[in-house]
């Protein structure tokens, strides 16, 4: 081998080495992934070659030929994050997903198309999809408003069934039989002649004979000849009925409430409870009761059976596959333990997930405390025994191994990873009682001193502060006694700021850098009013957040809107508070920034940018002045679970936006990433660059503001580029812009005074 052609080898070997460690747990810029927990599994359906298990967020795929695991969400093709419905349709060689929207989609061929008519119909204001079966040629839709016809090879719906003349029934479950179908339905069981024009009223009949008739029946199934039929009771126990001809019989379960469902599958009757499965046989002999799997203990929704196996669908344990011989394993995605998160926090390369927090009463959930870690591309979950309601969460700067949690009732805790190791109320601790009895903690954060703070939640003097030594200072400011904080902030000239939600005010503390007393303490608050005087009142401008930009701006997120404070070191010499609310121009029309949308959250990024998640509208990025708009993403125009957004946060090394909704978390690749002092942590992404791959490259880990220079491997330049914070874009294509050519491009980075330098190869594969 010649040195020339050995020393490619080599180069193309160390690049692919640092490919597969460095990067394989990165998305590319301008792409998304969903965060999607699937330890909760609704429905459960299977073809012969794959089992499809549905969370209400995105669908797990057991591929049984090569015992892959795939997964669907709203990031790679599904319409929406309200799945309701997963059915395997073998006539068609289709699968069905319905949603408690009424959307439906139809993966096909691994191409997925969407059957929107339900949802956005007028008529009927509840539309979910509760069932799917096939029927005739058809397949039926057990909705909230009827049975609805839906021919999968036009793509068409056709009739909508109603059980009663001028009535809106939901129905949940259809079955049928040679002769028959059955429907459970909010008001009874319901059955008509198969061969009858089923979309006259007349045509079906209720069970009248049963005790409950007239109440809700959300659950029927046929087993040895005779309707299997729950009766949902909202109040009490459930009770399952065996009919035939007329005459019904109670089938005594072992189940402690409430049924999930009823299933039927090579003469065995499955009846799936809260707590078990039991297992009964064709004399309605209970057979074998699970309540137990390796995995744990089970709280069942759903059962499928596939040749000799029975697949789970739990509430807390996802998909499990069961063996005849009793031996369980478990299938889940990679993901955080939960979909309903409070906040996310970012630290040293890594985002933390917290649940479940208060409501926006500030009232507590009494919900598990959970934390999840994305680090590397990996989600690891971390549950506490006896503790309720994180709300918050710091980590000590330059310790990422020491952190504090606030929860919602169990008081302060302190973390060595995500391990309590201690904790802290009114018992070892200035920390006080609620009126609701227990002690509530939230918002914390270090300031420039390695202090930490924190809001005593519905105390007397709710601002409270561990000093770096350790020493407890409760700060008894007449001006917050009783007051109502929404958070608090450390800004860069030592002051810390906050707001009264419901008053619609902001406060500012000097603690003249002597955190542990406060009887030196300046504090005042004041309302953000406009030039006039006047208090702005554009509907009603509650205050939801406050953040601080890179130049030291004050900008406050509201309900109408965005303020932002320019001059925040004036603040105890002016007479008022006078912030500014920004204006935007587009297209020769001028209005206030964001002025119809409550926001909710605002992030500041490298480059100055500025992130604003909204209530309504999903997340915007605009420009360092809040002048001009960048990016606009919401449910319909992006993989958004949501439009309403609880939390944004950015993980800095590599740029990646972490979008807290109500539904799930998504994370977007955004052009941007932290700038760093030196070039020890400067990488290129990706490298080798596909024959396949269109999107740009990026130069990450960078100081900020560098010259970039590419180059071929001969010294012609290719390139030429400044870093915006900690990263540089290459779309991968000359001065003339064309693509380049298959081969080694080297990467020279230069700071503006030339004292540090460093260099790239990015190698191209055509």
């Amino acid at each position: 081998m010649s040195n020339f052609k050995c020393i490619n080898f080599c180069l193309v070997l160390v690049l692919l080495i640092g490919y597969s460690g460095n990067v394989m747990s990165q998305i590319a810029i301008g792409e998304w992934r969903a965060h999607i927990s699937y330890n909760q599994i609704v429905s459960v359906t299977g073809s012969s070659d794959a089992i499809y298990a549905a969370s209400e967020r995105g669908i797990q795929i057991y591929q049984k030929d090569n015992n892959s695991l795939q997964t669907l969400s709203k990031v790679n093709g599904l319409s929406e994050a309200n799945i309701s419905e997963v059915y395997y349709s073998k006539a068609n060689d289709m699968l069905l997903v319905g949603y408690n929207t009424g959307n439906l989609d139809v993966l096909k061929n691994d191409e997925i198309t969407n059957y929107p008519q339900i949802t956005t119909q007028s008529y009927y204001e509840e539309r979910g999809i509760n069932g799917i079966v096939d029927f005739n040629t058809e397949t039926l839709l057990a909705t909230d408003f009827g049975i609805v016809e839906f021919m999968p090879a036009t793509g068409r719906f056709g009739n909508t069934y109603t059980v009663e003349e001028g009535q809106i029934i939901p129905v949940f479950e259809i079955v049928s039989t040679t002769n028959y179908i059955y429907a459970a339905t909010s008001q009874g069981i319901y059955f008509a002649e198969r061969d009858s024009y089923l979309a006259d009223p007349s045509s079906w009949s209720g069970m009248d004979f049963l005790p409950e008739f007239g109440q809700s029946f959300n659950l029927v199934d046929i087993f040895n000849g005779k309707i299997i039929a729950n009766y949902h009771n909202e109040n009490g126990k459930d009770k399952i009925y065996a009919v035939e001809n007329n005459s019904y019989e109670e089938l005594i379960t072992s189940t402690k409430e409430k049924v999930n469902d009823i299933y039927s599958a090579e003469g065995k009757l499955y009846i799936v409870s809260d707590n078990a499965i039991e297992i009964y046989n064709s004399q309605y002999s209970s057979i074998e009761t699970i309540e137990q799997t390796e995995q744990g203990d089970l709280s069942p929704l759903t059962v499928y059976k596939m040749n000799s196996s029975l697949w789970i669908g739990d509430a807390e344990l996802g998909l499990m596959k069961r063996n005849s011989n009793g031996y369980s394993q478990s299938f889940r995605k990679n993901g955080p333990s939960r979909n309903d998160i409070f906040r996310a926090v970012s630290s040293n390369g890594n985002i933390y997930l917290l649940g479940a927090g208060y409501n926006e009463n500030y009232e507590k959930k009494g919900l598990p405390a959970h934390l999840s870690r994305f680090e590397e591309g990996n989600w690891e979950n971390f549950s506490f025994s006896n503790i309720e309601d994180l709300a918050s969460l710091s980590i000590k700067p330059g310790n990422p191994n020491l952190k504090y949690a606030g929860s919602w009732g169990d008081g302060l805790i302190e973390l060595d990873g995500c391990s309590p190791v201690k904790f802290y109320d009114e018992s070892n601790s200035p920390l006080a009682v609620a009126g609701s009895g227990d002690v509530r903690i939230r918002n914390l954060f270090f300031d420039g001193e390695d202090n930490l703070w924190m809001i005593n939640h519905g105390t007397q003097h709710p601002v409270v502060v561990k000093s770096a030594d350790g020493e407890w200072a409760k700060h008894k400011y007449d001006a917050l006694a009783d007051a109502l904080i929404g958070n608090m902030i450390s800004t860069e000239n030592g002051f810390i700021w906050g707001y009264l939600p419901r008053k619609r005010s902001v406060f500012v503390i000097d603690d003249n850098n002597t955190s542990a007393v406060s009887h030196d303490d300046v504090v005042e608050i004041r309302k953000p009013v406009d030039r006039n005087g006047n208090v702005y009142d554009y509907k009603n401008d509650n205050i939801f957040a406050i953040s601080e930009d890179l130049d030291g701006y004050i900008w406050l997120a509201t309900e109408g809107g965005v303020l932002v404070e320019t001059d925040p070191a004036g603040y105890f010499q002016e007479d008022s508070f006078q912030p500014t609310r920004l204006r935007i121009s587009e297209g020769g029309d001028s209005d206030y920034l964001l002025r119809d949308n409550t926001v909710t959250d605002i992030l500041v990024g490298p480059g100055n940018r500025k992130w604003f998640a909204t209530k309504r509208s999903g997340v915007f990025l605009f420009s360092e002045g809040g002048d001009k708009m960048i990016h606009h993403f919401s449910e319909g125009n992006s993989p958004l679970l949501s439009d309403e957004i609880v939390d944004i946060e950015l993980e800095e090394k590599k740029g990646e936006l972490f979008i807290v909704t109500s539904k799930g978390v998504v994370s977007y690749r955004t052009g941007t990433s932290e700038a760093k002092d030196n070039f020890k942590e400067t990488y290129v992404f990706p490298n080798p660059v596909k024959p396949d791959y269109e999107g740009p490259i990026t130069i990450t880990g960078l100081i900020d503001d560098v010259n970039v220079k590419i180059t071929d491997i001969s010294g012609n330049l290719v390139y030429e580029t400044v870093s915006e914070g900690g990263q540089a874009i290459w779309q991968g294509k000359d001065l003339s812009g064309q693509k380049v050519s298959s081969g080694v491009y080297l990467v020279f980075i230069t700071n503006e005074d030339g004292s540090k330098t460093h260099i790239e190869k990015i190698l191209f594969i055509k």
